[in-house]
């Protein structure tokens, strides 16, 4: 009797360690599930946020981007210059995708490119991504020649170039509202510079140039006038009452000709 109880003692104790190294076991199965499970969690979360940051032309987190040029860059006109220009549509579009952008706006009223040239606006760059050159030409038509432009705006991108080798420039024209410059606040069609260009002339042989280098210009004034024409509007509908820069309107077609632009296409 006594023998009988060490064995049933023992096939006892056999069966509780089969038992617990099962337990344990299956434990340790779920532990290496639950990791394997958030470990795809973790990857797929990171997926998702870098599809997100490619959902915008900046393809990369942590973006810097910068806008220079003059008043049209700063949003000059707009109700709201962070919001409603061009400029800060365009912002609030990467952020959507992309909230760790770092978005900054160094337009200034009246620069032609000559004074982002002399007056360190290169220079206040901090490590940029992208830079959007609006090319201030709506200043320097009346005041600075073609070849003149043509040759300080190479100075710019030759200088951000050097400046950061791995940052994308895109330039793109200033307002696309044909009928400046303005005399005595009048606006005048048929007014040329110095050398007998019109404003268009100026700005498109400016533009003509800028492809020439094989640099990224988005040449907008075409999907702009587009835009005039498809929604039945006149210009002086999208012009601020001082008759020279847009209004939100007028910006809000302005970027929606250049957004498809900072779209990766499939």
């Amino acid at each position: 009797m006594k023998k009988l109880y060490i064995w049933l003692l023992l096939i006892l104790s056999i069966v509780i360690l089969i038992a617990g190294k099962a337990h344990r076991d299956n434990n340790l199965e779920k532990g290496i599930v639950s990791a394997e499970e958030r470990n795809k969690q973790l990857i797929a979360e990171q997926k998702e946020k870098v599809e997100g940051a490619k959902a915008t032309w900046l393809g990369k987190q942590e973006a810097r981007v910068y806008v220079i040029g003059s008043s049209v860059a700063i949003g000059k006109g707009a109700s709201n210059r962070k919001t409603t220009s061009w400029a800060g549509l365009l912002r609030a579009d990467f952020e959507q995708t992309n909230p760790d952008v770092t978005f900054s706006n160094l337009g200034v009223s009246g620069y032609t490119t000559k004074d982002i040239l002399e007056k360190g606006v290169v220079e206040d760059l901090i490590r940029p991504d992208v830079v959007i050159f609006e090319t201030s030409l709506i200043n320097n038509f009346t005041k600075i020649s073609l070849a003149d432009s043509t040759k300080q705006i190479k100075e710019i991108h030759d200088k951000i170039s050097a400046k950061t080798p791995n940052a994308r420039v895109v330039l793109l024209p200033p307002n696309p509202i044909i009928l400046l410059p303005l005399t005595n606040g009048v606006p005048v069609e048929n007014r040329t510079d110095k050398d007998g260009y019109s404003y268009e002339e100026f700005v498109k042989a400016s533009g003509q140039y800028s492809k020439a280098q094989n640099w990224e210009y988005i040449d907008f004034w075409a999907d702009f006038e587009q835009g005039i024409e498809d929604k039945g509007i006149t210009l002086k509908t999208l012009l601020d009452k001082d008759g020279v820069h847009p209004n939100d309107t007028g910006y809000k077609l302005w970027y929606d000709s250049i957004k498809g632009y900072f779209r990766i296409k499939d």
